[in-house]
């Protein structure tokens, strides 16, 4: 379900909200700007895996590289603020 102010989106960008599949869980996600905006379930796109999902649509599979491995991550559905 839709909060209001937000439409289906396609592609990864500033403000979406992204749900993922990640190893053995699912999570959903808001990209921010800057480290300020940064909390709980926020991720600044200039992180490892914001910088890996901008641009990505809905199905696509991303590899981020961490100090211990490397992680797949499908992104099931973006939500983009208005």
């Amino acid at each position: 379900m839709k909060a209001l102010g937000e439409v289906a989106s396609e592609v990864v960008g500033l403000g979406s909200r992204v749900r993922l599949c990640l190893p053995g869980a699912s999570a959903e996600v808001t990209l921010v700007g800057s480290a300020s905006e940064q909390g709980p379930w926020r991720l600044t796109v200039t992180s490892p895996l914001g910088r890996a999902l901008l641009g990505r649509r809905v199905g696509d599979t991303v590899s981020v590289y961490t100090q211990a491995r490397i992680i797949e991550v499908e992104i099931l559905s973006v939500q983009e603020r208005r």
